[in-house]
This record gives C-alpha cells, structure tokens and sequence, in this order.
C-alpha cells in the first residue's frame, strides 16, 4: 500500500522512516490474521517539504508478494475534512480525508469505498488511526471497517527499523498527479 499525505507544513515528520510490523503486538483481521506466520509487512515512509509517502509491501501467505498505491491529502485549516476522490491500485474508489494532528503525533483517515468482490461491488468505511509513540520508535496502525461483513477492526503495530534512509523518494509517490 502506498499513501500520499500533502500538507503545507512538515509537522508529520516524524513519521518518516523505515518501519516493520510487529506481529506479536499486533491484531491482524482477514487473510492477515489466518496467514500470520508466514506473512511479513514493512512500511517505507519518506517526508519532503511536502508530502509524506508510505509505501506498504506485505509478503508472504496466499497473495505472495504484494505492493499496493494510495494518496491521501492531508487537511488544512481551511479543507478541515472535506472529502476528496480517491482511487487505489486494487481497483477502489471513493472519497477520503485526512486531518494530521501534531500534539497527539496521530493522523486520522477516513474514507469511503466502492470496490468489486467476487463480481459484486461493494461498499465499506474505514478509519484509520495512526499513531506515533512519543519516543517515535512504535507506529501503530488501527483500522476499523464497516461494509457487507460487519465491523472488521484490525490493529497493526510497527517499530522503527534502526537504519533509517531518508534518501530514498519513490517518483511514483512524490508525483502530485
């Protein structure tokens, strides 16, 4: 999964780095959860002035080795929570909105989705919830999905891998298209 997050500041930082879940401290849901031993997910943040770009690459278990590509805006004052479209590389689209809240070092997505599932589109919510530890060495992860299976929660934590290379830029993710 790749996220885009903009924003006319660089107040989330912190959250740049090299990150890997943390199984043991993690409730996963869905193929996650009955493939948990054999499946690893790392995440690759990257700030410039301004954008933050998270690039999630999952191994491992039924889908083999997989990378998937999101955007999210961050709002501002003036856009606080106005949804924008979005469309993923797994074939969703809908609307989403993001507001990065500095004094609790915790960005707050939430979205709408359509998406076809075994020939049927379908429609789901999510909020997600990350968090940053106050040492920001720990990210966690909640998700909480609404849609045609009932409420789905799912908590990923994360640690702070101890080398960290700021040099590295995905284009793809650094693109404002």
């Amino acid at each position: 999964m790749t996220l885009l997050v903009s924003s006319p500041c660089v107040a989330q930082r912190p959250l740049a780095g090299d990150w890997t879940l943390d199984k043991s401290r993690s409730e996963l849901s869905g193929r996650m959860r009955s493939n948990a031993a054999s499946i690893s997910q790392t995440l690759r943040i990257v700030a410039d002035t301004a954008l933050v770009c998270v690039v999630t690459s999952t191994t491992g278990g039924p889908l083999g080795n997989n990378e998937t590509t999101e955007r999210i805006v961050i709002d501002t004052v003036t856009r606080s929570f106005q949804p924008i479209e979005r469309a993923d590389s797994r074939a969703s689209t809908g609307t989403r909105s993001a507001k990065w809240w500095p004094d609790a070092l915790q960005l707050v997505v939430k979205e709408t989705i359509t998406r076809e599932m075994s020939g049927q589109r379908v429609f789901a919510t999510n909020t997600h919830t990350w968090t940053l530890s106050k040492d920001t060495d720990t990210l966690v992860v909640i998700t909480n999905t609404q849609g045609p299976r009932g409420s789905i929660p799912t908590r990923r934590q994360f640690v702070r891998a101890k080398s960290v290379r700021t040099d590295i830029k995905p284009a793809s993710c650094l693109s404002r298209n």
